[in-house]
């Protein structure tokens, strides 16, 4: 009996990796992956509105305030709930760029989240039923500009995104990848930007809410890239 041994070789194609295209990248400042014993706290990470976090399976995990907190929250009247999971980072540079991964659940947001931000209210990525916008001077409604909008963009749930974040004192860079190496970009130019001055990040996700958050990384900045003005609207 002739017996035939088949051979099935399987070619992986690697995903493609996120480079910055508008920033050269000098020294690293922070990283973690959360293997190791970090502290959540100032000056490094800012916990917002008594949300509570904590580094589980090498992972960085948010839950929403207490209920109690909550509650007292709402009797004030003045928001800031703490019915979202958010946390920031500061110390950060006049420019930088900004490696890390994101996962959020299936709960909804509140019409202002789930986002991240680079500066306070300064320049947003928003997610919301239509698409995904970049968004700048968020807090007020007179200046408030939408910059770029990937219609049709979701955050699908409790799968894990990638983003890099090129951020200058005039320019933002932004690329999100997901698990299957689609790479959605958003970018401009803003003479008015205040990142600055106002250098902080900021993630938030969803009511009653868990948001994960894994390999943060930052380098400085070493200026920019030649062409970048062709890349940047």
């Amino acid at each position: 009996m002739c017996r035939v041994l088949l051979l099935l070789i399987f070619i992986v194609c690697p995903v493609e990796a996120l480079e910055t295209q508008i920033l050269n990248k000098g020294k690293v400042l922070f990283e973690t992956d959360f293997s190791g014993a970090i502290k959540i706290a100032k000056p490094r990470f800012w916990i917002k509105q008594n949300t509570r976090w904590k580094i589980d399976d090498e992972q960085l995990i948010g839950i929403p305030a207490t209920l109690d907190y909550q509650e007292e929250k709402r009797k004030i009247g003045k928001g800031h709930f703490g019915d979202i999971p958010r946390i920031g980072l500061g110390k950060m540079p006049r420019s930088y760029v900004m490696n890390f991964k994101f996962q959020m659940d299936d709960k909804k947001g509140d019409g202002k989240t789930p986002m991240f931000e680079f500066g306070h209210h300064i320049s947003r990525i928003f997610f919301g039923d239509s698409g995904a916008q970049m968004l700048t001077d968020t807090d007020n409604k007179k200046t408030r500009k939408l910059h770029m909008e990937v219609k049709g963009f979701k955050v699908e749930p409790f799968k894990w995104y990638e983003v890099l974040g090129e951020v200058g004192e005039e320019y933002l860079f932004v690329q999100i990848k997901d698990e299957q190496g689609n790479i959605s970009k958003f970018h401009c130019y803003n003479p008015k930007f205040k990142t600055s001055s106002n250098n902080s990040f900021q993630i938030a996700s969803t009511v009653q809410g868990t948001l994960k958050m894994d390999d943060i990384t930052f380098w400085e900045s070493k200026g920019l890239k030649e062409g970048w003005e062709k890349l940047v609207k």
